[in-house]
């Protein structure tokens, strides 16, 4: 019997001693693995930026226009208090698209008008309180103007500009 478990012990060791590297490798290319991820991350950042930057070029030299949307004031959805939004909102475009843009603004302002009085109302407070939320407001209202101004071209809005933002 005490052959038996000599023989049994020496071939615990090495098993012992494998899984010991075996997870010493594993912690080795964990902690590899985390500090090349931020490089990996900036460079996969750069080239995207890069790519758009070539996908969608624009002519820098050219002035933007201003195209005037006008006046939107809207209750908030506010349970307790009674607050109203006040926007005075300008297009960004660019100066060989002023004329189209804004003949299509007059065609569309209904449309986009009672979208925008709607999408607003839903807003409450913490929606567009700071930056964060005007900016996501920006976005969102460029994006549904493009849609539905230039369905299926390229959008010719570059951006929502805010001359007035009062809330009362």
């Amino acid at each position: 019997m005490t052959d038996n478990a000599e023989i049994q012990l020496t071939e615990d060791k090495p098993r012992g001693f494998m899984s010991l590297v075996l997870w010493l490798m594993v912690v080795c290319v964990a902690i590899g693995g985390g500090f090349a991820t931020p490089f990996l991350i900036d460079h996969f950042q750069a080239n995207a930026e890069e790519s758009e930057s070539s996908v969608t070029p624009r002519d820098q030299d050219e002035p933007p226009a201003l195209v005037e949307f006008g006046e939107v004031v809207v209750n908030l959805n506010e349970s307790r208090l009674n607050r109203y939004l006040r926007l005075n909102i300008s297009l960004l475009v660019d100066q060989s698209a002023k004329d189209s843009v804004e003949t299509s603004v007059k065609e569309n302002q209904p449309i986009l008008k009672s979208w925008l009085l709607s999408y607003l109302a839903d807003k409450g407070m913490d929606d567009i309180r700071g930056a964060t939320g005007q900016n996501r407001l920006r976005r969102e209202i460029q994006s549904h103007f493009n849609s539905v101004m230039y369905p299926g071209t390229e959008p010719k809005i570059r951006n929502v500009l805010f001359q007035e933002f009062n809330i009362q």
